[in-house]
């Protein structure tokens, strides 16, 4: 058997149980473009290819440390042995260590770098795409408004400017293409046409048909049209009826809104907001406007300076406090800007 009989009939095929984002175009993809790149430097070519091959192999085991355990999946390789030297395969399982996007530090090797770079996949489309799969495969629960989010939130953090992915390969085209990718994200309108675009035919691969009562759709000035029937109703009757209570979650809205610990509820709480407030008494609105305002005033520079903080610590991606102030960041934005 020769190596890569090996690694197509053993290493190959665990990607197909992957997530959409990392299954068998991914890893050929990898491969291909890492042994594009190599030939700049003359490198081992088998060495070049088992990297490409293995580098996401630990996602079999944890996705947060997929790359250390991709590492040790390959360090405990035995059939290795049989085309690589000791040596070699440390290089290789430091390489595969190495390329992750998130991480703060240089690969160690050229292996290494040359692995991160072709990892990189700099395509709008396809980014747009995958980040729409994997969100759609590990959070279910997210209504579509959630999964835009998420994924707007996602491409920003990881490719705008400052964002926290890194280019190791002049040889490569990635250059060029970040900087097409980054003309987008500065145009969240059109960003947000592409996802719009997108999501309905990765929605129908996944099975993904989540009905909740409170989807509520914040394009500008749509709200009200595609707002649940049964929701305008019951806020009608109310304001009808001269009551100042609310419906659904926005009972005592800004309390809650701005205490809530869960995101999800959150999100659902602000989107609330400023859909049941077209149906509340004068009094009421102004009442809620009052509230907003306070935390628009005095809570969104405390989310700001936690983002600030949190964004010096490790590894970003992994970092939970940075992760949950970059959200509430995102959405306040978001909805200020409406």
């Amino acid at each position: 058997m020769t190596l890569r009989e090996y690694i197509e009939t053993e290493i190959i095929p665990r990607y197909d149980a992957f997530d959409g984002a990392h299954r068998r175009d991914h890893v050929g993809y990898v491969i291909d473009e890492s042994l594009k790149l190599a030939e700049h430097y003359g490198l081992d070519r088998n060495m070049v290819y088992t990297v490409a091959a293995y580098h996401d192999t630990g996602l079999a085991v944890d996705r947060k440390t997929h790359h250390l355990e991709s590492g040790r999946i390959l360090r405990s390789d035995e059939l290795l042995k049989r085309w690589f030297s000791p040596e070699q395969i440390e290089i290789m399982a430091q390489a595969v260590e190495d390329h992750r996007a998130s991480s703060n530090s240089e690969p160690r090797s050229i292996y290494g770098k040359i692995v991160a770079e072709a990892d990189r996949q700099i395509d709008s489309l396809t980014i747009i795409r995958r980040t729409i799969s994997y969100g759609l495969s590990h959070y279910p629960e997210l209504d579509r408004e959630g999964h835009w989010l998420r994924t707007l939130e996602h491409i920003r953090e990881k490719y705008a400017d400052g964002g926290y992915l890194k280019l190791w390969i002049p040889e490569s085209d990635n250059a060029r293409k970040l900087e097409d990718l980054r003309e987008l994200i500065r145009r969240p309108a059109l960003l947000r046409e592409i996802f719009d675009r997108e999501f309905p035919q990765s929605a129908g691969i996944y099975g993904w048909n989540r009905q909740s009562s409170h989807k509520i759709p914040t394009h500008q000035g749509t709200t009200l049209r595609n707002a649940p029937a049964e929701y305008c109703a019951e806020s009608k009757s109310q304001r009808a009826e001269g009551q100042q209570g609310s419906v659904f979650i926005m009972r005592d809205a800004a309390p809650n809104f701005v205490n809530s610990q869960n995101m999800h509820n959150f999100e659902l709480t602000f989107q609330n907001v400023f859909l049941a407030m077209e149906y509340l008494s004068k009094q009421r609105y102004d009442e809620i406007q009052t509230e907003l305002n306070g935390f628009i005033n005095e809570v969104y520079p405390k989310v700001r300076e936690n983002l600030a903080e949190t964004a010096s610590q490790g590894d970003r991606s992994d970092n939970a406090g940075y992760r949950e102030a970059k959200r509430w960041d995102l959405l306040i934005s978001t909805q200020m800007s409406r």
